[in-house]
């Protein structure tokens, strides 16, 4: 079955129904070559729709949705709304369309803040790959976000015990995207004009990445003391 990019659903999102078919096609070993301008598109589609690409390929590759399934379920994820704004821009890139004046002015603001990056902090990205965007959310949105963390994990900061009960996820690597904590991070201006002067363009933002865990060994006194006195 051939999807074009143009075919939409319910959800009024280019691409998505394609990406969808291709999907599923590639799980049963049918699906066409990635192709450099769909996997472009692809990017596009799951950073626009704040969807994490490990998160929803398992999706798809386990429950094999029908498409009405799977724009509930980007529904879902997008907390029940998506913006009439985030789909206009999306359906822009895809369709080879100017922005329109909406998504223009949206873009005008965010190039017209105040640089958060200086040319050392650039010079440091170029050089080494990575770079520390200060100040990048409030005190008090991070605090929310720690408490977020906790919560997801089940754990609490003050009982060390609770943190050895159950495991993290993969690895370190959370299974924690779209708390609403996270998703007020991923549009703070700060951090938003910060992958603008990274990229060269206010188009592009960060990506949906789950938070990273890690705790501390557990104490070995306990342990060393049995096989000293041999019990």
């Amino acid at each position: 079955m051939h999807v074009s990019s143009a075919e939409t659903g319910q959800l009024g999102v280019q691409h998505l129904k394609r990406f969808w078919a291709q999907s599923l096609a590639r799980r049963e070993g049918i699906g066409s070559a990635l192709t450099e301008q769909e996997w472009r598109f692809d990017n596009l589609l799951l950073n626009g729709l704040d969807l994490a690409l490990q998160e929803t390929k398992r999706y798809l590759m386990h429950i094999q949705p029908t498409f009405t399934e799977f724009e509930q379920w980007v529904l879902a994820k997008n907390g029940g709304d998506l913006a009439p704004l985030r789909i206009e821009r999306l359906n822009s890139v895809f369709a080879n369309q100017p922005y329109g004046e909406n998504v223009l002015a949206h873009l005008r603001e965010l190039e017209a803040y105040d640089d958060v990056l200086s040319a050392d902090d650039l010079q440091f990205w170029e050089e080494n790959g990575y770079v520390i965007v200060r100040e990048a959310i409030s005190r008090e949105q991070a605090q929310a976000t720690e408490d977020a963390v906790w919560e997801a994990l089940d754990m609490r900061p003050d009982t060390p015990a609770s943190w050895y009960e159950k495991p993290i996820g993969q690895g370190i690597m959370m299974d924690f995207y779209h708390h609403p904590t996270l998703r007020a991070n991923r549009e703070s201006r700060r951090i938003r004009k910060a992958f603008a002067q990274l990229w060269g363009t206010p188009t592009c933002g960060p990506p949906p990445t789950a938070p990273a865990s890690t705790r501390p060994k557990r104490p070995l006194i306990a342990t060393r003391a049995r096989r000293c006195t041999g019990t």
